[in-house]
């Protein structure tokens, strides 16, 4: 047992993804297929006034953005 729930859990490379979810709103991690999304909200000045630095990223920066976090999965997996 790696003390995942076993009610809101998802077995992938031999680590628990904890998803939760409500009637109105899912939490997940981030997937590949969710690059496009998230490379639209980092384009958007709108967007990120309220993210970091407020700085866009473009293409390039989005992938490396989403690999950073792919890593931070591997960090803080316990």
């Amino acid at each position: 047992s790696s003390g995942c729930l076993k009610e809101s859990m998802i077995r992938k490379r031999k680590r628990c993804i904890l998803m939760l979810q409500t009637e109105r709103l899912k939490l997940r991690d981030y997937r590949d297929m969710d690059l496009p999304f998230l490379s639209s909200l980092l384009v958007d000045e709108r967007m990120m006034k309220y993210i970091g630095n407020g700085k866009t990223r473009n293409a390039e920066e989005a992938r490396d953005f989403l690999n950073w976090i792919y890593a931070s999965y591997a960090i803080h997996q316990d």
